[in-house]
């Protein structure tokens, strides 16, 4: 493993470390219209767009685990399932070739955080409310939550990224040497 490799793995566990923070106290109190952000995605959308092969399987373990932890219902190890199965599903996985595109993390990151939450959401909803016809009565309610909350994570990626790319830009352009005078 390269040292680069070894720092992006430090930089992601401090991210999934401020992710948890930020779910815990911050995001209870936080209104942003019915949206909630769910940082633990996004930083899983960016273990996609900066690990390869089985790193973005393990990230996406932990931080499915780290979600079902958090939740008081449901069956635990439902998110890390649904993690784990979403990424394995990405080119990202099985190609050992991380994405290096914003918008492809910007559209990796609507539909992980699409996926995984109205998934994990209905079979929570179900293994409470065992009603024969639950999942017609809820179905297109948890879609439409789970699809803007995708839209605020995935806005919330675009942003950073873009500044990300703005930043190493010129820093960039800092570091290279002068030119030569004449």
């Amino acid at each position: 493993m390269n040292p680069l490799a070894i720092f992006r793995h430090l930089v992601l566990f401090g991210l999934a470390y401020a992710a948890l923070v930020f779910e815990t106290s911050i995001m209870p109190s936080l209104d942003i219209g019915g949206l909630a952000i769910r940082p633990l995605w996004i930083v899983l959308a960016l273990a996609v767009g900066g690990c390869e092969g089985t790193a973005v399987v393990v990230w996406a373990a932990v931080l499915g685990f780290t979600s079902d932890c958090l939740r008081s219902n449901g069956p635990l190890g439902l998110d890390l399932a649904l993690a784990t199965v979403a990424v394995c599903l990405l080119p990202t996985a099985w190609t050992n070739r991380p994405v290096r595109s914003i918008t492809t993390v910007t559209l990796a990151t609507l539909l992980l955080t699409t996926g995984i939450e109205s998934v994990s959401t209905l079979v929570r909803i179900g293994t409470v409310d065992p009603v024969a016809n639950w999942i017609a009565s809820t179905l297109p309610t948890v879609l439409a939550n789970s699809l803007g909350d995708a839209v605020a994570n995935s806005a919330v990626v675009w942003i950073s990224l873009l500044a990300i790319h703005a930043l190493q830009k010129s820093l960039g352009r800092l570091l290279l040497p002068a030119p030569l005078s004449s």
